[in-house]
């Protein structure tokens, strides 16, 4: 992805952030779009207009402000942020490994 590359690395960690916004707005938008069409059944209007709020305010909205505090929380306090490599997707999930006998 060429945006993480530009970004450099003290910004790199915000891209998943906003990457993961627009995908709810993205969401988001074809659930309005499926609700202005009129091709819903009627019952399922609610159930819909939930998910679309949903989708556009803790997603798309959500997101993007979670993903600059990380950034922006940091300068608040006048502190720095440190330039380590990320571990890779893998290794942030799997549990701690046991030291050999």
């Amino acid at each position: 992805m060429r945006a993480r590359g530009a970004l450099g690395g003290r910004f790199a960690h915000v891209v998943a952030w906003y990457v993961a916004s627009g995908a709810a707005l993205a969401v988001g938008g074809t659930l309005g779009g499926l609700m202005t069409s009129g091709t819903l059944p009627p019952s399922w209007y609610p159930r819909v207009v939930a998910a679309h709020v949903q989708a556009n305010l803790l997603g798309w909205v959500g997101l993007a402000v979670l993903g600059t505090l990380f950034t922006l929380w940091p300068t608040m306090l006048r502190t720095r942020l440190v330039d380590a490599p990320a571990p890779p997707p893998a290794g942030r999930c799997a549990p701690p490994s046991r030291p050999s006998p």
